[in-house]
């Protein structure tokens, strides 16, 4: 009796084979759905019926024969990518990387033992962990130097496939560094502007821009670089803000405290035209734009709180710079006058001696002291200013004094 049929069923679905006289088989194709790993025994159990001539019929199943069992293996790789942190810089020598894993819908699924990670070549341990569909390759947390560095991570999935994805890095957590050359250390000045100098550098990844105030200005090769500012009369606050490629920034101050020694009659007479102004009713708004300005500025004419208060902001600093050089001034600055305060006498005198104090530490070149504030005009203003101005003229030549001197290398040599 001839076999006349054959045909085998694949989860539920019969499909017909055809006999091929030259090899003597009985073949056809059948399609799975996808890969047997999550049927049971990790194959698809095929069942196989033959038919003869006489219409009799046998069937045998992948549960009786090895053969019957069909085992489909996906080709798909696992998809790898990078969370955190972002290839590039790093400013943390301890990072922790985060890549994420995926199989595709109807795929074999993660092997979650097969996770990998590598630093620089060298194998370090990782985690593999769910996160809702997906799932999460965490590792780091070493010191790197500073530099570049490479990491991977790798996933396979259950039937083999593995994906290998590369993040490279440079490590730099050293800020830029700023030296600056200029200005010296004469801080209480009567100059209408100054040049900040100096120069900048970071070893690793090399200065990105560089900020004087709010005016960015170029270094050279060399990282050095110069601007002239403005200054106003008063307390000055400059920032030099460097920052590199990484993003790590450092910022130096520079205070300076702009005082007037250049007072003259006219500003006075100026300052009594607007008064009687004021005083004849003519109202504020209706003032030329230039006037309303000046008298809502320094007023150089006249002598108010805001003078005596950076009179007093100067003695503050100079006392205490003085001190740190080793000298004794006895100094009682009051920096907090209101337009509402007017001075007694007693306040007066301490004021001037104030001021006093500081001059006679030094020989400074400066115009005569007042004896007393009665009449106090123009000149004696700037006379008080100009006595601080030259008191702190004096700081950079005794901050380079060792050097001259040699003291610095003493017992060297």
């Amino acid at each position: 009796m001839a076999i006349t049929k054959v045909r085998v069923k694949l989860e539920g679905v019969w499909t017909t084979l055809t006999y091929n006289s030259s090899t003597a088989r009985w073949e056809g194709n059948i399609t799975p759905a996808g890969t047997s790993i999550h049927q049971p025994g990790g194959y698809f159990s095929l069942t196989a019926e033959a038919t003869n001539s006489n219409g009799q019929t046998d069937t045998l199943t992948g549960s009786q024969i090895q053969s019957l069992r069909l085992v489909v293996r996906e080709t798909t790789a696992p998809v790898v990518t990078l969370v955190s942190p972002a290839q590039g810089w790093l400013t943390t020598n301890t990072p922790r990387f985060v890549f994420e894993a995926s199989d595709e819908a109807g795929g074999s699924g993660l092997d979650t033992s097969s996770a990998r990670a590598t630093i620089d070549g060298v194998s370090v341990s990782c985690s593999l962990t769910a996160s809702g569909s997906a799932y999460r390759l965490t590792f780091g947390g070493q010191v790197l130097s500073e530099g570049p560095h490479t990491v991977t991570a790798s996933v396979a999935d259950r039937d083999g496939n593995r994906t290998t994805v590369t993040a490279n890095y440079q490590v730099d957590t050293v800020p830029p560094k700023i030296v600056l050359t200029l200005p010296e250390s004469h801080r209480v000045v009567d100059w209408a502007e100054v040049t900040i100098a100096g120069a900048v550098s970071d070893a690793t990844a090399g200065v990105a821009s560089v900020h004087v105030g709010s005016v960015s200005v170029t270094p050279d090769g060399e990282g050095k670089f110069s601007l002239t500012v403005p200054l106003e009369v008063g307390e000055n606050n400059i920032t030099v803000t460097a920052v590199d490629h990484a993003g790590l920034q450092t910022t130096a101050l520079v205070w300076m405290l702009r005082l007037i020694t250049d007072r003259v009659q006219a500003d006075v007479d100026r300052v009594a035209e607007l008064s009687a102004r004021a005083a004849g009713g003519i109202p504020f708004s209706q003032w030329p734009a230039a006037d309303r300005t000046y008298w809502l500025g320094i007023l150089k004419g006249a002598y108010k709180n805001l003078d005596m208060n950076r009179v007093g902001i100067a003695v503050d600093y100079l006392t205490r710079e003085f001190t740190a050089r080793g000298y004794a001034p006895i100094t009682q600055p009051k920096k907090d006058w209101t337009a509402q305060n007017y001075p007694t006498l007693a306040q007066r005198q301490t004021y001037l001696d104030n001021v006093a104090q500081i001059a006679g530490l030094l020989p400074v070149q400066a115009p005569a002291l007042p004896p007393d504030m009665e009449g106090f005009d123009f000149m004696e203003a700037n006379a008080v200013e100009a006595n601080l101005v030259a008191a702190d003229s004096f700081f950079p030549w005794m901050d380079r004094s060792p050097y001259y001197s040699d003291e610095i290398y003493c017992g060297e040599e």
